[in-house]
C-alpha cells in the first residue's frame, strides 16, 4: 500500500511512516499526511474478501477423485476437457505442414543452411505441441497429503511440476487467475498456489482451466491440513462471491 503526500503527492517513504500515530512525512514538501483512513478502506476489503466465500462441494467437480484412507487423503484431477480437441485440430494441421515443409527443405540439396536450421526449430515446436496435446488425453494429477508432506505427481507420460512440500511448513493456498492474450482472444486458466511459513509462494498446480475446481481443491486441502481460510494479496475471487 503506497502513501501519498496531501501537499505535493509525491509517496511517502516507508521509513517516515509512524505506525503507532498512522502519520507520514513527506521529505519533498515538509509536509504531514494521515493514513489511518486507508488501512481502515484496507482492512474492510481484506476481511469483505474472507467473508465472500461460499463452499464448493468438490464431488460436484467431475474430472476430481478422492480417495480417503486411515493416514492420507488423495485428490486425482484428470487433465482432460473438450478444450483439447480444438488443440488437437491445430496439431494435426501444424504437423501436416511440417512434413511438407521438412521433406521440401531436404530434398533439395541447394536449399541455404537457415532454411534447414529453421526447419529444426518447427519441428522441434510441433513435437512439443503433439507431446502437450498427448499428455492433455492421458494424464492425471495426483494431490497426496499425508501427516508430514503434501505431493504432486504429474503422470503416467513425464512432465514438469512435480512437488514435495512438508505440510507443517504450509500457511496458505489461494487461486491466482493467469491471462493469456492472443493476437484476436483472450483466455484465462488458474493456478493453485501455496504460502509458506517463511513466506515463499509455490505454484502447486498450474493452468486449470474452471476456478471452481481450482477454488475446490484448495477448500479440501486447506480443511485437510487445518488452516483457516484467509484473503491473500492477488488472489482470484469468484465473480458469483462478489455478487453475494
Amino acid at each position: 500500500m503506497k502513501i501519498e503526500c496531501i501537499g505535493c503527492g509525491v509517496t511517502i517513504k516507508s521509513k517516515n511512516l509512524n505506525l503507532d500515530t498512522m502519520m507520514g512525512h513527506c521529505e519533498h514538501c515538509n509536509s504531514i499526511t494521515s493514513f489511518s483512513s486507508l488501512v481502515q478502506e484496507n482492512r474492510s476489503e481484506v476481511m469483505k474478501s474472507s467473508a465472500i466465500r461460499p463452499q464448493i462441494d468438490i464431488e460436484d467437480i467431475g474430472s476430481i477423485k478422492i480417495e480417503e484412507t486411515h493416514n492420507a487423503y488423495q485428490i486425482t484431477r484428470k487433465w482432460y476437457s473438450h478444450a483439447v480437441f480444438a488443440m488437437l485440430v491445430f496439431v494435426i494441421f501444424w504437423d501436416g505442414f511440417l512434413v511438407v515443409w521438412y521433406s521440401m527443405a531436404f530434398s533439395d540439396a541447394d536449399s541455404p543452411l537457415m532454411v534447414k536450421l529453421f526447419s529444426i526449430v518447427l519441428v522441434a515446436i510441433g513435437l512439443s505441441l503433439t507431446y502437450a496435446v498427448i499428455c492433455s488425453f492421458i494424464n492425471k494429477t495426483v494431490i497426496r497429503l499425508d501427516t508430514q508432506k503434501l505431493t504432486v505427481k504429474h503422470g503416467p507420460i513425464p512432465w514438469f511440476g512435480n512437488r514435495k512440500i512438508s505440510a507443517l511448513n504450509i500457511r496458505q493456498l489461494y487461486v491466482k487467475e493467469k491471462v493469456h492474450r492472443g493476437s484476436d482472444s483472450t483466455t484465462y486458466s488458474y493456478n493453485l498456489n501455496v504460502i509458506t511459513n517463511d513466506d515463499r509462494d509455490i505454484k502447486l498446480l498450474s493452468r486449470i482451466d474452471d476456478p471452481e475446481q481450482a477454488r475446490a481443491i484448495e477448500q479440501v486441502l486447506e480443511k485437510q491440513l487445518g488452516i483457516k481460510d484467509q484473503a491473500v494479496v492477488g488472489e482470484h475471487l469468484l465473480e458469483k462471491n462478489l455478487d453475494m
